[in-house]
């Protein structure tokens, strides 16, 4: 029971953590299309 609580856990904070990441890209990406518009 706890490993598997322990495994979930860590799967949240990957999944997470890859969101936010490309959430970042995403961003990153918006502002430098913005740049090159503006």
């Amino acid at each position: 029971m706890l490993v598997q609580t322990i495994t979930l856990s860590i799967l949240l904070v990957g999944t997470q953590l890859s969101a936010n990441f490309l959430n970042l890209q995403l961003n990153k990406y918006q502002i430098g299309g913005f740049w090159f518009r503006g």
